[in-house]
């Protein structure tokens, strides 16, 4: 076929070819005649004008305007058959412009007869002359054409050998379109035949039928591509529709569809463990026996109003298990576009409305708990701002509601606008001022705490407020009280020590030796009771509140070394070496004085249990199990005998400033040593 078009079109270039050179030949021999016609008719007219025996002027004109009439029409078409040749149409326009100057010179000759007759025409005119030099030209113009004609005459008299072929041009024309047609009906039942099966696989395509298989002859053409093409998309949507099929059976939501009526037409194998049912006892009911009877008029009604939907919808309501348990729902439903049927998705929301409900029983029980704390609770911005306060907060700052909305609050508690950065990082307690209406002042623990904010919100703080006002004054009753006490103590045993020292040296007289055992053992006694009563004298003025307010970056080295300092006498009474283990750089959160005191009593505690000519050792270090803030400081000596725990009035007084200091204080008992640990928090 494609050698047949290729010769069809061979032969159609041969038969426009000759066509187009026949063309040119009979242009160009119009032309030659036209030239011919021109000099012939020149020529004539010369002769009429210079050679009639009776001059009449009047025909003389009549046959001069004829004559110009024809050669201007002659040129004319001998222009337009020139046009298309450059060479051919500049010596057209010569020859135009030399027959004009001829016509002139006819012209002036009929006018110079008519006025002097021929005789003086003729002399005055040159006649001769001029009418050589025009004839000359003429002749060489009318020449120079003629030769360009010839040539293009010439070159198309092949024309004529190839019109002689036409009749043998479309005979083979006729012979190849009959090949064609006969070749194309050979092809065309098996063609037919393949496109006819392609079409039913395109229609089998689009109902997701199984297609026709291809065929065994091993085509390999544009027609085998495309069904090959087919029988890819088949093969890839058919494993879609099965991924999609798998995803709907192993969804953990029901899905499911059905008709306006409420219907069930199809549902997922997750009804099974949703809702109790296998998807055989769903399918061909009526949904709205599933919802609970209190939901079901607003589900029918909502389900109506999706015929004229096209967005996906939402609803909430109940569904009753087959076990009888009530479910929440969140349901999706979208409207088919070809038919009446819906599909939902149905998750349920059981767990996240309990939740909800207890988060908002939690908020109540918060609300109502804020409401009722005795402690005031305020939360603000880091502008001072108040944005939310209890009860508690407004009897504590001695204000009404529109007085503390209206006030920075750095105004009523200063300590907020000049420690609010420290508060918040140290997290402790700390005696606050509060200024009062009427410039009273009321203390209170204060206790500030960041609160968690998106970065484009002002910093937001929570703090909570205790009022310690009764509280320093039953410390300053038990201050006056432990002094009073202690003094009137003091002063008696004071007494009896010397005493019993006197007794001892003999003063008032011999003592018999079970006497002096006795004396020796009551001033022992006396000693002891004194040692108590110096605690007890140096821990009650060590107030909680200024423990609290004094604690500050501590170093570690400076306590420990002014603490092994002041026991040096009782180092030496045993011959005990302290070893040192302690980082010097670090610092600690405490109060200087209070929990110096503290090391000293555990230290001298243990100096009194260590056994003599050992050695006792002071180590830091910080414990992986405990939080990256804590350092622990250990106090040990090698274990000699059944050691306790210190159960004396000091060291629970030491353990109480400790707790004072936000620390923890505790005895360790090893295998080998015996030893207290403080815990106290890193600056």
């Amino acid at each position: 076929m494609v050698i047949c078009a290729a010769v069809l079109l061979l032969l159609g270039f041969i038969y426009t070819y000759t066509d187009q050179q026949l063309a040119e030949a009979q242009r160009a021999r119009e032309a030659l005649d036209t030239c011919e016609f021109l000099m012939r008719t020149v020529s004539q007219t010369t002769a009429k004008l210079w050679t009639a025996g009776n001059f009449e002027a009047a025909s003389e004109q009549q046959i001069l305007n004829t004559t110009k009439t024809k050669v201007r029409e002659k040129v004319q078409r001998l222009k337009e058959l020139c046009k298309d040749h450059p060479e051919q149409q500049r010596t057209a326009f010569e020859l135009e412009e030399t027959l004009e100057s001829s016509l002139k010179l006819m012209q002036r000759s009929i006018e110079m007869k008519a006025e002097h007759g021929i005789a003086p025409a003729l002399k005055i005119m040159s006649f001769q002359i001029a009418t050589q030099e025009h004839a000359d030209t003429l002749f060489q113009c009318n020449r120079r054409l003629t030769e360009q004609l010839t040539s293009s005459l010439e070159h198309s008299e092949h024309a004529s050998t190839a019109e002689t072929m036409r009749p043998l041009l479309l005979l083979a024309a006729t012979l190849i379109a009959a090949i064609g047609l006969i070749t194309a009906f050979i092809l065309n039942r098996s063609v037919v035949n393949r496109l006819s099966k392609l079409v039913l696989n395109s229609k089998r395509l689009a109902t997701l039928d199984k297609l026709v298989p291809p065929s065994t002859k091993g085509e390999n053409d544009e027609i085998a591509d495309l069904d090959d093409i087919f029988h890819t998309m088949a093969s890839s949507l058919s494993e879609a529709i099965e991924r999609e099929l798998a995803t709907i059976e192993k969804a953990a939501d029901v899905i499911c569809t059905v008709n306006s009526r409420g219907e069930l037409r199809s549902v997922n194998s997750a009804c099974l463990s949703a809702w109790g049912y296998q998807a055989g006892e769903l399918i061909g009911g009526n949904l709205l026996e599933l919802v609970h009877h209190d939901d079901r008029s607003q589900t029918k009604a909502f389900i109506a109003t999706l015929k004229n939907s096209e967005e996906m919808e939402t609803f909430e309501n109940k569904l009753t298990r087959k076990d009888g348990g009530l479910l929440d729902i969140l349901w999706s439903f979208r409207k088919s576009e070809t038919s009446d049927e819906i599909f939902c998705i149905a998750h349920d929301i059981t767990e996240r409305k309990k939740a909800q409900e207890d988060l908002r029983k939690s908020e109540d029980r918060f609300a109502a708990i804020k409401e009722k704390m005795p402690a005031g609770i305020i939360i603000f911005s880091e502008d001072g701002e108040v944005l939310d306060y209890n009860p508690s907060a407004i009897t504590l700052l001695g204000r009404d509601q529109s007085s503390i909305k209206n006030t920075k609050l750095e105004k009523i508690i200063p300590a907020l606008h000049s420690e609010l950065n420290n508060l918040s990082k140290q997290r402790l307690p700390h005696e606050a001022e509060i200024i009062q209406t009427d410039g009273s002042i009321k203390t209170a623990d204060l206790i500030v705490e960041e609160l968690e904010q998106s970065e484009n919100r002002k910093k937001q703080y929570l703090s909570v407020l205790i009022d310690t006002t009764e509280r320093h004054e039953f410390e300053r009753i038990k201050e006056t009280l432990v002094a009073m006490i202690a003094h009137d103590i003091a002063t008696p045993m004071t007494t009896i020590h010397s005493q019993l020292h006197l007794a001892q040296l003999g003063v008032m007289g011999e003592l018999t030796e079970e006497g002096a055992a006795l004396v020796h053992k009551a001033e022992a006694q006396s000693v002891e009771l004194m040692n108590v009563l110096t605690t007890v004298m140096k821990t009650a003025k060590y107030k909680h509140a200024t423990i609290s307010s004094g604690i500050a970056a501590t170093n570690l080295a400076e306590i420990v070394d002014a603490v092994v300092e002041s026991t040096e006498s009782e180092q030496q009474q045993k011959n005990v070496d302290v070893h040192l283990q302690i980082d010097r750089s670090l610092n600690l959160l405490v109060e200087p004085d209070s929990s110096s005191h503290a090391i000293k009593v555990v230290l001298t505690a243990l100096l009194r249990s260590c056994p003599e000519n050992q050695f006792l050792t002071i180590e830091s270090f910080f414990d992986e199990e405990a939080k990256e803030d804590t350092l622990r400081l250990r106090l040990s000596h090698p274990r000699e005998g059944v050691v306790g725990p210190p159960q004396s009035l000091a060291w629970e007084f030491a353990c109480a400033i400790v707790q004072a200091n936000n620390g923890h204080l505790r005895f360790v008992e090893g295998q080998k040593f015996v030893a207290c640990e403080f815990e106290f928090k890193v600056a």
